[in-house]
């Protein structure tokens, strides 16, 4: 009777991603609908068009106007990151897909598991708080857009466009501003909020497993959690080898887009800008917490199976066997990276911000200076 009702307050594993997939469809991709023989949608033609669009005008620009160059760098790298980004997730879907299928296995093969309503409730809390941001972030868009003069205002904080545009160039440059943030940052935002969800559910697995390590244990119950052990290790290593690269390349997008938000402030302070620029570094920020803090949780709880071992009891288990028992799970290891380079944790994080913040403060005082150095050129010229 308490194992059944144990297994009744299990939570479903498809219905924690449901939010997650649903945002993801409505934006024309859809993870569990995809097959090997459709990999793209038109979303992701269109936004690959108007990416490649938007990083030639870009080059133009950098070319064309010597002052800010280092904003105009920081601003062509952040595009490109998240025209590749966006790519590899789109390629990743179908197996992220997969991976909700291997979580509800591991939560079959485990004897206990925690009801994760805590946990959810703040994801979803985290996940109102994006959509929020989003929201902020393309209905300032489409506000400066509709508004006269507003478009140039726009164009002059997004790309720092300071000469009169054409026509042509007006329109095509005010479709393709609208499409490319759109889908430059939905879909990305939500695969991350899949990444920070998987590891709450790696991180109550990882807890699961501690939790039957209690008791006394035979030969018998020694294999089968060995085996388990290593189960919950190969689901994380390959939930990392899928995912590593677009979170790679999303961090490296993060910092650029952080570095420039920042950039933008230091060149033009007013409300105007903060009223864009806010709530842009606040998505940001919080996508940050959701590459790092999660995936650090998983590491703290796979290291504490590890503890667990050591004060476990054993029945009828020779000494060899046991020390045999605790080597193998002492030695099994599981960790999420950038594409494995980098082990994901709170120091990277904090490193990570100082890193930004000190070489924004840089590079504007470079700018800053070179601008200087062309208007004295300029009035010297004059006389």
């Amino acid at each position: 009777m308490k194992q059944r009702l144990s297994l009744e307050m299990q939570p479903d594993i498809q219905a924690l991603f449901t939010p997650v997939f649903l945002a993801m469809r409505l934006m024309g991709h859809y993870p569990l609908g995809i097959n090997v023989g459709r990999r793209f949608s038109v979303p992701t033609f269109i936004f690959f068009l108007f990416g490649i669009y938007f990083m030639a005008a870009l080059s133009y620009r950098l070319i064309s106007i010597p002052i800010f160059y280092s904003y105009h760098i920081a601003l062509i790298i952040h595009g490109i990151l998240e025209l590749i980004a966006y790519i590899s997730v789109v390629c990743k879907l179908r197996e992220m897909a997969n991976t909700v299928q291997t979580l509800k296995t591991l939560q079959e093969k485990l004897p206990y598991m925690p009801t994760l309503k805590s946990e959810y409730r703040c994801f979803i809390w985290f996940f109102i708080i994006n959509v929020l941001l989003l929201i902020a972030i393309l209905a300032n868009c489409w506000i400066r857009v509709s508004v006269d003069g507003g478009f140039k205002q726009l164009a002059i904080t997004y790309f720092f466009v300071i000469d009169e545009m054409t026509a042509f160039w007006h329109v095509m440059t005010k479709i393709a501003m609208v499409a490319i943030i759109c889908l430059s940052q939905v879909i990305p935002t939500f695969s991350l909020l899949f990444y920070m969800l998987s590891c709450i559910v790696f991180k109550n697995l990882c807890y699961g497993f501690k939790k039957s390590l209690k008791g006394e244990k035979n030969m018998q119950s020694c294999v089968q959690l060995h085996t388990i052990c290593k189960d919950l290790a190969y689901a994380i290593s390959d939930f990392n080898s899928k995912i590593n690269f677009f979170i790679f390349l999303m961090y490296l997008g993060l910092c650029m887009k952080t570095l420039r938000c920042i950039q933008a402030l230091y060149f033009n302070f007013s409300m105007s800008t903060l009223t864009y620029n806010g709530p842009l570094i606040c998505h940001t920020m919080t996508s940050f917490i959701a590459v790092t803090i999660p995936a650090s949780q998983v590491h703290t709880a796979f290291e504490k199976i590890s503890e667990e071992v050591d004060s476990m009891k054993y029945r009828n288990v020779t000494f060899e066997k046991k020390c045999l028992f605790i080597l193998k799970l002492k030695n099994t290891r599981a960790a999420l990276t950038l594409w494995d380079v980098f082990d994901i944790n709170k120091n990277m994080l904090l490193s990570t911000l100082g890193f930004i913040f000190s070489y924004s403060a840089i590079l504007y005082e470079i700018d800053k200076s070179r601008f200087t150095d062309l208007n004295t050129s300029f009035k010297e010229s004059l006389r």
